[in-house]
């Protein structure tokens, strides 16, 4: 049985499953909160696109939705969101910042150079 009839669902190994393996064309699972039509709607994707060699998690409004849609990660327990390595550096100079919020829901600045 297929996710969608036009994309079977696959087996790439024991207790894994693929969606959408179609060589080399990218691919992208969208989902919704709220759909009205094509128009009307607010949801998240996921791609894999080749161009970028990236892959992306991303929050998407259309017509009546909201327009500004928060990405949550949240972790188990004590667990925490890691991002890639940190270097260490006796002085950097920000050129500017990255706008988060906390668990809290807090707006934080994070220093970018």
């Amino acid at each position: 049985m297929g996710f969608f009839n036009s994309n079977p669902e696959r087996s790439d190994q024991s207790n894994c499953r693929s969606v959408g393996r179609d060589g080399v064309n990218a691919q992208q699972f969208n989902w919704y909160a709220t759909y009205t039509d094509a128009a009307n709607y607010e949801g998240g994707y996921l791609t894999a696109t080749t161009a970028a060699s990236a892959i992306t998690l991303g929050a998407r409004t259309g017509g009546t939705g909201a327009d500004n849609l928060d990405i949550k990660l949240v972790p188990a327990g004590s667990g925490l969101v890691s991002f890639g390595t940190n270097s260490a550096s006796a002085s950097i100079t920000g050129t500017g910042y990255i706008s988060i919020k906390d668990a809290s829901g807090n707006t934080v600045k994070l220093m970018t150079a």
